[in-house]
């Protein structure tokens, strides 16, 4: 009895597989990517063999997105289809069945498609901020890279830099950065591609205005801003109120006081001093109110002046203040929020 029970293994175990059935005998390609308008969804089929009653269905999600007789194809032959479909990452299961010589055959597959329409860029102009030296921006489909081209007043490249945006999803906020310049921005050129390298180009010009005013006169050595100068500060608030409402909403802009002095006095006391008072008149334009942007300053002490005299001599004229709308710091450095 035992020896039959071995003799019964011994015979499964070295007894043939079963005959598998042939596979369809047909070569199918499908487009991964697609750009619209001018393309769709589409595949390819080619037939190794004669074929008859070639049929293709694309099911995505469980329901028939499309369904086709191809027909009949013999040796090398081929034929392409395709459909309609939005924009967007589509998960299809498609399957191509048919007859040969050894009867009906049908293969089944998955595959992804991207369908990109094309590619749009939305840049909120709040969020183009030079100041902090970086650009947020959106596209419509998924993202490839950017690159960003840096130009100075004299059409000059002074930065050039590409920003790997790593397939981020449609819709995503994305952001470029940029290293500190030494030479003033004039123009900037943005080029975003998507995933399918189709690319869209975006130029931004930063501006900076200069508000013209009366400057205030300060007590030697004091930085409070007495009753009888308060009138020149009010000039300077309703030009700076129009402005705003002219230039800044273009950029990310900022309101930059400058402070400067003579060169009577110590170069380290001439600079705090510089400093106290750009803020004192930052602070009372802050306090009047109407000035929603960012107000900073900086004190330049004795280093900028605006007519160039021997050490300690006391020349007006480079007793000021600039006031500064722009969309850059007017001069690179640290600048510090009004105290």
């Amino acid at each position: 009895m035992a020896r039959a029970i071995i003799a019964l293994v011994a015979l499964f175990l070295v007894a043939p597989p079963p005959a598998r059935a042939q596979e369809l005998p047909v070569d199918v390609t499908l487009a991964e990517m697609v750009n619209l308008p001018q393309e769709s969804p589409r595949l390819t089929l080619t037939a190794n063999g004669p074929v008859r009653s070639l049929r293709v269905v694309v099911r995505e999600g469980g329901r028939s997105v499309f369904s086709r007789g191809v027909g009949n194809l013999r040796a090398e032959a081929f034929r392409t289809v395709g459909w309609r479909a939005p924009p967007g990452v589509h998960e299809y299961v498609i399957e191509v069945s048919g007859r040969t010589q050894e009867g009906s055959q049908r293969v089944s597959f998955e595959r992804t498609v991207s369908v990109m329409r094309p590619i749009e860029i939305s840049i909120r102009k709040q969020e183009v901020d030079l100041g902090t030296r970086r650009l947020q921006f959106m596209i419509n489909n998924p993202g490839g890279r950017a690159e960003l081209t840096i130009f100075d007043p004299s059409r000059a490249r002074i930065h050039e830099g590409t920003t790997d945006l790593h397939g981020a999803p449609a819709g995503t906020r994305l952001e470029v950065r940029w290293p500190e310049m030494r030479r003033p921005i004039a123009r900037m050129e943005l080029r975003v591609y998507d995933v399918s390298d189709s690319y869209t180009d975006y130029e931004i010009v930063p501006f900076s205005v200069d508000i013209p005013h009366r400057d205030v006169v300060f007590e030697t050595a004091r930085w409070e801003i007495r009753p009888e100068e308060r009138p020149k500060l009010d000039e300077a608030h309703a030009r700076i109120i129009a402005a705003i409402r002219e230039h800044a909403s273009d950029l990310q802009a900022r309101l930059y006081i400058l402070g400067h002095t003579d060169t009577v006095g110590s170069a380290s006391d001439n600079m705090l001093l510089s400093q106290r008072r750009a803020n004192a008149i930052a602070r009372y334009f802050r306090d009047r109110g109407g000035i929603t942007l960012p107000i900073v300053v900086r004190g330049f002490g004795e280093t900028i002046p605006s007519v160039r005299t021997a050490d300690n001599v006391d020349e007006a004229r480079n007793r000021r203040a600039q006031y500064i709308l722009a969309a850059q710091p007017p001069v690179a450095g640290s600048w510090a929020p009004v105290q």
